[in-house]
């Protein structure tokens, strides 16, 4: 196994103050009605920044992957998501996170979801709190994460329920970025913590279900009095 933890994140990209602590990055955008990878540009709506920094304060010695998909909205589509995937595949990470939601399953995203899982990777994906299921969350063997309100900052809650393994802190340091998206940076940061490299995969997830706050609707501490 690698001696260093590789971690991919798909969102908005990074502010160009922060790309000399990255170790690659690309955008997946449509142009022409065509899916296309191009150098990534700087973050423009902030999103993927913050997240970034929520994750890299855990884990600064990470080599970070940033995979664009997001340039002046918080709009994708599961193509670019997918290829993002693939790209990070190729780049070997072992933890992906996804602070995204799209409303609609698809073929191609499920596809490269399973792909990911069978080389080893976590993928870490969103669900908000109430409404309809979301993809890539709701496919199968996800780490699905949602909000929760007891958790402070960097406080995680093993909830192991069908909707969400698990919970966490909803705000970033920014008022406007906030939500799942925020709590799943949050427990991205918890995966990279627990990480040793001479784990294996079943071990390391082992250690992030035990090391947490809550499990289910009790405090840790509670349980051990």
């Amino acid at each position: 196994m690698n001696s260093k933890l590789k971690i991919g994140m798909i969102d908005s990209g990074i502010i160009q103050a922060e790309q000399h602590k990255i170790t690659d990055s690309a955008a997946f955008i449509i142009q022409n009605k065509q899916l296309i990878q191009t150098p990534a540009q700087t973050d423009q709506l902030g999103h993927g920044t913050e997240l970034w920094k929520i994750t890299h304060q855990a884990a600064p010695t990470a080599n970070y992957y940033i995979a664009q998909v997001f340039q002046q909205r918080l709009s994708t589509t599961p193509h670019q998501v997918a290829a993002a995937i693939e790209w990070l595949i190729f780049q070997k990470v072992q933890l992906i996170n996804l602070s995204l939601g799209l409303a609609t399953p698809s073929p191609i995203l499920a596809e490269l979801c399973q792909q990911a899982q069978a080389e080893g990777i976590f993928l870490i994906a969103t669900n908000p709190s109430c409404g309809e299921p979301v993809y890539p969350a709701a496919y199968p063997n996800m780490i699905r994460v949602t909000g929760d309100a007891r958790c402070q900052k960097g406080e995680i809650a093993y909830l192991n329920t069908s909707h969400a393994e698990f919970g966490a802190h909803v705000y970033s340091d920014k008022e406007n970025i906030r939500g799942a998206s925020v709590a799943g940076a949050y427990v991205t940061a918890h995966f990279a913590k627990q990480w040793q490299a001479n784990n294996d995969h079943n071990t390391w997830l082992a250690r992030v279900r035990e090391n947490v706050n809550y499990k289910g609707v009790e405090k840790v501490e509670e349980r051990k009095r």
